[in-house]
This record gives C-alpha cells, sequence and structure tokens, in this order.
C-alpha cells in the first residue's frame, strides 16, 4: 500500500488529545486571534497549540533556533535567557481581568461573610453565558485576557440577579446591611457603613472620599432602602475594581515613575489570587490594613500560611493539569476496533478519573508529603495509584494507601511519561507525533512552526496498513526532507513511547485490528531511539531511559521555570523577565525542593512589583 510523502503531525494542536479518534482531524499550527468572538476586546494572537510562548533554552540558558529542513519548518528555542541583569526593567505587566474560577470564586468569598455563599446559585443562567477561559487556545485558561460582549452581557446578568436577591427580603438587607437597612428611610450613618465596610471586600482595598460620596448620593430621592441597596450592590459587581486586577497604588521604585512597589492591598490581592484563585481572606485583609504585609518578616508569614492551605493544592492541581493538558480527554471510541482491543479492560471514564488520580498523587507525594524534586515528579518509579482497574491495567496490585508506597518492578514503567493520562488515545491507535511533539513542547518547551507550504494532505494520518508497525507508517509518511528538519526532532520521543498501547499498556508487540475488530496481524516494537537533548545525543532503548535522560536535562528545569512562570504572571515570558525564570529555575535546580520552588515564586522581586507603561 502506497503511502504519502506528506508529513503528518499534531505538532500544530495544543490539544493532547486533538487526533485522539484517529480522523486525522490534527491542528493546523495556523496562527489565531481572540478565540471564537469577533467582537473580542483584545486579540491575542497566539498560536494554535503553542505552549503559551515560543521560548526555551538550553541548560546554560543560550538560546538556538534550529531550522527545519524544505520550505520553513523549524524548532524554536526562544530568545528570552536566564542570564539575570539585576539593573534591567522587568516586563511591562497588564491590566486583567478576573479569570472565570477567580470570579466565581470571588462572588462565592464575598457573600459568604455575610452567611450567603449560595447566593450566586440565583445567576446559574447568566453564569451560562460567561464565556470559559481558554477559547482563545491559550495553554493555561487564565492567560485567556479577551474581555467579549458576551463578558459584559454575563456579568450585568449576574450582578442584576445577586444585587436583586441579596436586598430582596428583610432578612436578607439585615445580613448585608444590618438591622438599619430595613428602615423605611435609609440613613446616610447605615449606607456609609455598609458602603465602606462592603466595598473595602469588592474593591479590595478600602474606598477613597471620591468614591464613598458617589455611593451616597444613591441615597438622594430613592424610593426605599431596598431600592438603594440593590443600586450600591448592583454598581459594586459591575465596577472595573471588582473584576479587574487593579495594581495601582504602589509607590515608585527610585526615580522611575513606571516601576512600582505594590501596595500592602495590591499585594494581598496578588497573593490570594496566585495561590487560592480567589479575593484575600480576613486575616489576609488585615495584614495589609495593618501593615504587617508591607514587611518581609510579615510577607513571607502571610506566604506560608497562604500555600499550606488546601485551596493552593487545588490551584497547583489546575496548573499540573493545563501544563500536561490532562483535561481534555473526550472519552473513548464505541467502534468494534476498540472494543476488541480493549478486551478486559473496563474502560470508562472511571478508568480515566484513576488516571488523574494517580499524577495529582505523584505530584502530591513529591509537594507536600516528602521532600521531592521536579526530577523525582519526571523519574519516579512508585506505584500511587489505589484504584483496581488502573492497578489491573498496569499488572500490578493497587497501593492500599498505607505507609510508603511501593515500586514497579523492573524496567517497563518508571516516570511521568509511562503513566496512564499521559498515554491514553481514545481509541486503539497510538499517535507517536503526538506523543512526541508533547515531550518536545511541554516538557522542552521547545516550540514547533511547520512548514509554510505543506500540501492539504500533510495533516492526515497515514493510512492503515496491517503489514506495518505505527512507527513503520509514520516514519515512511515523514521521511521526505520537507518534514524530516521537524520530525528527526519529534519523533524519536514518540517513538520510544510506542512500547505503551493507546490505554498505556507495556507492549513488545502491536496488535493490529480492521474496523470490524479483527486482529489483522502482530508486529514487534521497535523502540530503539537517538534522542536529542539540548546538544547532547543518546541511544534510548526504552521509555524508562528516556525518562531518566530527561529528568538528568537541565532542559526539563528550564521550561519548568518557564511554564510556571507564565502560569503565575498570567502571560508569556519577554526580555525583562530573565532574572524572575532564573530564580524559579535556580529554585527547581537539581536537589531543589519542589514545594519551596512552587511557594517561593511569591518571594521573588518581581512578584511584589509591577512595571507599568509611560506615564
Amino acid at each position: 500500500m502506497g503511502l504519502t510523502s506528506a508529513c503528518t503531525s499534531n505538532v500544530g494542536g495544543g490539544d493532547k488529545y486533538a487526533s485522539g479518534s484517529g480522523d486525522g482531524s490534527t491542528g493546523s499550527g495556523a496562527s489565531t486571534g481572540s478565540g471564537s468572538d469577533s467582537d473580542s476586546g483584545s486579540d491575542s494572537g497566539s498560536d494554535v497549540g503553542s505552549t503559551g510562548g515560543s521560548s526555551s533554552s538550553g541548560a546554560d540558558g543560550t538560546d538556538t533556533t534550529t531550522a527545519g529542513g524544505g520550505t520553513g519548518g523549524s524548532i524554536d528555542r526562544g530568545d528570552v535567557t536566564f542570564e539575570c541583569d539585576p539593573d534591567a526593567l522587568p516586563s511591562v505587566s497588564p491590566l486583567r481581568r478576573l479569570t472565570r474560577l477567580q470570579y466565581e470564586n470571588s462572588l462565592g468569598d464575598l457573600f459568604a461573610s455575610v452567611g450567603m455563599a449560595s447566593v450566586v446559585d440565583v445567576a446559574e443562567s447568566s453564569f451560562a453565558q460567561l464565556p470559559p477561559d481558554g477559547e482563545n487556545e491559550s495553554l493555561y485558561s487564565g492567560n485567556d485576557e479577551r474581555v467579549t460582549q458576551r463578558h459584559v452581557d454575563a456579568y450585568f446578568g449576574i450582578a442584576d440577579a445577586i444585587a436583586s436577591e441579596v436586598t430582596g427580603s428583610e432578612e436578607a438587607r439585615a445580613a448585608l446591611a444590618g438591622d438599619c437597612a430595613n428602615d423605611e428611610t435609609l440613613s446616610e450613618e447605615c449606607l456609609a457603613e455598609f458602603v465602606s465596610a462592603f466595598g473595602e471586600r469588592v474593591f479590595r482595598r478600602p474606598l477613597s472620599e471620591a468614591e464613598l460620596d458617589r455611593y451616597l448620593e444613591l441615597n438622594e430621592d430613592a424610593e426605599s432602602s431596598a431600592e438603594v441597596l440593590r443600586g450600591a450592590v448592583f454598581q459594586f459587581l459591575m465596577s472595573p475594581q471588582f473584576l479587574y486586577h487593579f495594581e495601582v497604588e504602589g509607590i515608585a521604585i527610585g526615580d522611575d515613575e513606571t516601576e512600582l512597589s505594590l501596595s500592602p492591598w495590591e499585594l494581598a490581592s496578588r497573593l490570594s489570587f496566585h495561590f487560592w484563585q480567589s479575593m484575600p481572606d480576613d486575616e489576609l485583609f488585615e495584614a495589609a490594613r495593618d501593615g504587617s504585609l508591607a514587611t518581609d518578616a510579615g510577607f513571607e508569614a502571610q506566604v506560608a500560611r497562604l500555600f499550606d492551605d488546601e485551596r493552593t493544592e487545588r490551584t497547583l492541581t489546575k496548573f499540573w493539569h493545563e501544563w500536561y493538558q490532562l483535561d481534555g480527554f473526550d472519552g473513548f471510541a464505541a467502534t468494534p476496533a476498540f472494543e476488541a482491543f480493549s478486551s478486559g479492560v473496563n474502560a470508562d471514564d472511571e478508568l480515566y478519573t484513576a488516571m488523574l488520580d494517580e499524577v495529582d498523587a505523584l505530584v502530591r507525594h513529591y509537594t507536600y508529603e516528602t521532600a521531592g524534586t521536579y526530577r523525582d515528579v519526571l523519574a519516579s518509579n512508585l506505584i500511587l495509584t489505589t484504584s483496581p482497574e488502573l492497578a489491573a491495567l498496569y499488572g500490578i496490585e493497587p497501593w492500599d494507601g498505607e505507609g510508603d508506597p511501593p515500586a514497579f518492578s523492573g524496567s517497563e514503567r518508571s516516570g511521568l511519561l509511562t503513566r496512564g493520562a499521559l498515554l491514553v488515545e481514545g481509541n486503539e491507535l497510538t499517535n507517536p507525533i503526538k506523543r512526541g511533539a508533547f515531550v518536545l513542547k511541554s516538557l522542552l518547551c521547545e516550540d514547533v512552526h511547520p512548514p509554510s507550504d505543506l500540501p492539504a494532505e500533510a495533516l492526515a494520518l497515514p493510512p492503515a496498513d496491517p503489514d506495518m508497525s505505527t512507527r513503520e507508517r509514520f516514519e515512511a509518511k515523514t521521511a521526505n526532507v520537507t518534514c524530516a528538519g521537524c520530525h528527526s526532532h519529534i519523533n524519536p520521543f514518540g517513538f520510544v513511547l510506542e512500547s505503551f498501547d493507546a490505554l498505556g499498556r507495556f507492549r513488545t508487540e502491536e496488535r493490529i485490528y480492521d474496523d470490524n475488530g479483527e486482529l489483522q496481524n502482530t508486529i514487534p516494537i521497535d523502540p530503539v531511539v537517538e534522542v536529542e537533548l539540548g546538544d547532547q545525543e543518546f541511544i534510548v532503548t526504552n521509555p524508562v531511559e528516556l525518562n531518566d535522560q530527561l529528568a538528568q536535562s537541565g532542559l526539563v528545569d528550564d521550561c519548568f521555570a518557564r511554564q510556571y512562570f507564565r502560569f503565575t504572571y498570567r502571560r508569556d515570558e519577554s526580555s525583562g523577565d530573565s532574572c524572575a525564570l532564573a530564580a524559579i529555575r535556580d529554585g527547581v535546580a537539581p536537589g531543589g525542593s519542589l514545594k519551596e520552588a512552587l511557594r517561593d515564586v511569591a518571594l521573588g522581586p518581581s512578584f511584589r512589583q509591577r512595571v507599568v507603561g509611560e506615564l
């Protein structure tokens, strides 16, 4: 059976599962704007499938671009280095809205303070209209900076519903603003007390006199106390100070008015939204109010307190899931071929959930339960799954959750890349290009740019052939010079992972089925490859060796720093961020505590500062 020589890949598809169905619907790698909204307020201009930026570097901080062959394909290692210049001005911090998660969490926490946390439920229909973050193809949903008419309409509907609910009864008004809220005429003292206290939580700082006076004007010519309070709540919830991260109150650092040291109130918000994805709690507000947050000792104490809270663990789970693209799985195919391939395995949502739980347990173990490192996550051979179904897939006994976890024996499975969540597909077919591109882009931060003049058939998967292994089919598909420039870097990572099938089971032979589920052939697996990591090349004979080489490579530490920077600061790194990058990278380098690296990003100077455009 003949094979077209045009390239195939998922290098342009940001979703790890984009071509899981094997139908050739891989990403194109074309540039996109801000997503599906034509009325977007901002255009991110990100590349479909980019890992939040096209930058990476070698272990020494040297950045290069490896040109592909033919018509312009390339592997981009970026141009932002780790060489810290302490005199360089950090990059400008953009004005950003609250993410959808931050917005929802803040509404819940805001009204929880008056015993009405569940009030957000009354706005369910409006919440359904609020666009999900990530529609602009950012790897991290928090880096979606769009503000569209859909956002505005949803904010309006949510504010209107909540304002009506929390002022619609005497009991609700009393809980919100005290017994005086039910007086026939709302006194200025009662309104001022409510506006000051509630407004401080909404704005996440005390109101200015001008802001207080503006809200007090609502009491002029009002027909009822309920009307005044409803208007105040509605305006608060629609205010930019609530919907955006305003950081304009800082003190200029030296003579440069564009570099600001964040005020204690701004710092409280930056801390809470980073670690908790929500507004500050009472203790953090008090630390801002009494000034202790502005001291090194007070700030470090709050960082430690916030990090040890379970809300931070949820945030870090979100980081790992978005980085490793774990939440895009659409389920398993219901086809005769997949049914035959998965015989004996209960392939359902519970199995995939167990795979996610295993990754979460792996990261949690090396972050909170032991003094682990990022390299431990990459190379660990510990058995942390408690799921009988996933353990059976691995051919082991599940961990009972007591004592020290056992370890995988032999050389079949060890390290992050050998876990089911990183291997599973939606059907019986593996896609070594997709797997290889994930390693290259997500773990090494090397962005892939396909040639500009790929023919239409280039993105189609190679046709089935019962006499060829998956590796042989993809090798033939990507053999020509136009493809080889990129695929000589991508393919080896995927080919060594052919030791695992599309369910994540270890194998030495590939079983090939036709569409009717009939077994057509059994072909030996050849996992031996030569991989390039930085300026070194290695012969790798199995996935465990690949994990070990990756874990020992400084490239993964560099990439961790870039990815956590992007998640923390909600933007790609740029030329002024080398010091922040270097601090994260140095914290996670060999022997560095993963917990401290994840926590101490907040202790760096750039976290406590903001650079604005020229005033």
